[in-house]
């Protein structure tokens, strides 16, 4: 069974030293309750998905219009990806 969360969070700080890679988040407070389901990931290897949820706008080099029906965002998780 996956052990599955999401949740939407500022990502603050990206700290590299002696080989480790440590990533900081500051959670959004709308999802403060998820905090002891994340807690139970402590200490786990984790697929990690990381991406902005600023729409990415497809423009018509020629036009200047957006182009969506030419180039549809599916973000993860989203149906028909």
């Amino acid at each position: 069974m996956l052990n599955e969360v999401t949740v939407r969070g500022g990502f603050t700080a990206l700290n590299v030293k002696s080989g480790k890679c440590v990533l900081q988040f500051e959670l959004d407070p709308k999802f403060r309750d998820f905090i002891p389901k994340l807690v139970e990931f402590t200490g786990q290897m984790l697929n990690i998905h990381v991406y902005d949820d600023q729409e990415v706008m497809f423009v018509d080099r020629d036009t200047g219009e957006v182009a969506y029906e030419d180039a549809p965002l599916l973000l993860p998780g989203v149906a028909g990806e």
